[in-house]
C-alpha cells in the first residue's frame, strides 16, 4: 500500500514526543505516542500502535460501550481525535477508525485468519450487497459497514487458508 497515492504527498511528520511509539501493552490512544502525518490533500492522520478499540455497540450508541479489542496499528483522522479523547476515554470506536492493521510474522496459521475475522466483526457489520462499496487504499471494501480498511501486514506472501472468507469480509494482506 502506498498511502501517498491515496492522500497525496507527505508534507510533515510529527514523531512521538516521548520516543515511545509502542505501548508496553494494549491501551488507550495517546497523541504523544503516535505519529501525526499531514498530507498535501489537507488531510491529517494519526498512526498509533497497540490500541484497544470499542466495537459496534459504541458505534450504534455513539458512546463508550462494550468490550475492547486490540489492534496492532490504527489510523485515525485528526477530525476524530478530540471525540476519542474526551468522549471515549482514549479508546477509538469504529466511527473514528480510517484503517487498522494486524502485524504477523512466522509461519501462517488459521488462527491468524480467525483473529483478523474477530477484529473485522468487532468493527464492522457484514453488508451482503455492494451497496456500501468504498475504494480505500486502491482496494474495494465491499461488504463492511462502516467501510474500514483492515489489513494483515506480513514479511512474506502467504495465501489465506480460505480466500472466499477473506473476500467476503474485505480482508487484505500487505507484504513488507
Amino acid at each position: 500500500m502506498n498511502i501517498k497515492k491515496v492522500y497525496g504527498k507527505i508534507l510533515h511528520v510529527t514523531t512521538p514526543s516521548s520516543n515511545k511509539f509502542l505501548n508496553q501493552s494494549p491501551g488507550r490512544f495517546r497523541v504523544e505516542r503516535s505519529f501525526k502525518i499531514e498530507f498535501s490533500s489537507g488531510l491529517v492522520f494519526y498512526f498509533a500502535a497497540d490500541i484497544e478499540v470499542f466495537g459496534l455497540g459504541a458505534l450504534r450508541e455513539d458512546k463508550p460501550l462494550g468490550i475492547l479489542f486490540e489492534a496492532d496499528v490504527v489510523v485515525l483522522s485528526e477530525e476524530h481525535i478530540q471525540d476519542i479523547l474526551r468522549n471515549f476515554r482514549g479508546f477509538p470506536a469504529p466511527q473514528h477508525i480510517d484503517s487498522a492493521y494486524e502485524c504477523k510474522f512466522g509461519q501462517y496459521n488459521k488462527g491468524q485468519l480467525r483473529e483478523l475475522l474477530g477484529l473485522r466483526r468487532h468493527l464492522s457489520y457484514l453488508s451482503p450487497s455492494n451497496s456500501t462499496a468504498t475504494l480505500l487504499f486502491n482496494e474495494w471494501v465491499r461488504h463492511s459497514n462502516p467501510p474500514i480498511a483492515l489489513k494483515m501486514v506480513r514479511p512474506r506472501t502467504h495465501i489465506f487458508y480460505d480466500i472466499q472468507t477473506a473476500k467476503l469480509y474485505d480482508l487484505e494482506q500487505i507484504i513488507v
